[in-house]
């Protein structure tokens, strides 16, 4: 018995060797000697998984497209710089609030927490997506005036409006150098350059881009000297963005009151009730509880409002 079990274990161990050197081999010929039809199918297999995804999510774009918020969305996503589809988003988020209102309702609370949570996760994506589109249109704005200069000198060294947009595009940061690029190739499939750029306006949405379009627009319609219009156009843009500044310091103290003000209940709802759950159960468990929820969401929103309008300064 002592001599049979290790010649069972070298038996299993050279079994076992000689089978992974044989997967290997068969493997590398595969790899290496794949016929065509092998390719193909795989090919068509990954392009009817595909379809079958693509399918459900052109069906809901073909129902929704013409809603304002499906509208909306879109535009805050091309303003983000993600490169998600409406429709997968809307499944993204739609998925998430039920798996959160499933897992709120098997942790023992009630359908309205439950339903509250929810939605107050479908709000925080749109507010986080708003932000994230907010953030890049102002870094966008803050790099057009050394673009517009960039592009007036090159200008004056004698290039085609292309070619000077072309040469400063490559060096610039992100995200003016994604956004022009795309003018570019658009143009180069065939797009004519002033829709290229109408549609760069549309897709950012920021006042100063589209007073510079504009400008740009009406020299290539007209003539001019393209450089000195740049020039001025890039000097006007950072004086309005110096008053935005100014506005933002003056107004500073207001905004930070009204967030405080905006904050303060909720977070003195969470305190409690991590401090002491039965004195808040009354408000998350019964009838009336709920009714003053939602009318305390109601007035939050209209104090959020009215701050927002005290301290919004036009320019």
């Amino acid at each position: 018995m002592s001599v049979l079990l290790p010649l069972l274990v070298a038996v299993a161990v050279f079994s076992g060797a000689t089978a992974y050197q044989s997967m290997r081999r068969r493997r590398w010929l595969e790899e290496r000697f794949g016929t065509r039809r092998e390719r193909r199918s795989v090919s068509e297999n990954a392009r009817l998984v595909r379809a079958r995804v693509g399918r459900p999510l052109e069906r809901t774009e073909a129902r929704l497209a013409g809603t304002r918020l499906w509208q909306l969305t879109e535009r805050l996503l091309e303003q983000a710089g993600l490169r998600l589809r409406t429709a997968e988003l809307f499944y993204i988020v739609g998925a998430g609030d039920v798996l959160l209102f499933l897992f709120v309702l098997a942790a023992g609370e009630s359908f309205f927490v439950a339903f509250l949570l929810a939605v107050a996760a479908a709000v925080g994506v749109r507010v986080w997506l708003s932000l994230k589109a907010a953030r890049r249109v102002r870094a966008f704005e803050d790099q057009l005036p050394e673009l517009l200069g960039s592009i007036a000198g090159a200008l004056r060294a004698g290039h085609s409006f292309q070619q000077s947009l072309q040469a400063v595009v490559e060096d610039a940061p992100q995200p003016t150098a994604g956004e022009f690029a795309r003018v570019l190739a658009e143009a180069r499939l065939g797009r004519s350059f002033e829709e290229a750029l109408g549609d760069l306006s549309r897709r950012v949405g920021s006042r100063e881009l589209e007073f510079a379009l504009d400008a740009v627009v009406i020299q290539r319609q007209v003539g001019g000297s393209l450089s000195g219009i740049l020039d001025i156009v890039a000097d006007a843009i950072r004086q309005r963005q110096q008053f935005k500044l100014k506005v933002r310091a003056l107004t500073s103290m207001g905004r930070t009151s009204a967030r405080l003000l905006l904050g303060l209940p909720i977070a003195v709802a969470l305190l409690l009730s991590v401090l002491n759950s039965s004195y808040m159960h009354p408000l998350f468990a019964t009838s009336a509880g709920h009714s003053l929820l939602l009318l305390a969401a109601v007035l939050l929103c209209l104090g959020a409002f009215a701050l927002h309008r005290t301290v919004d300064v036009k320019e």
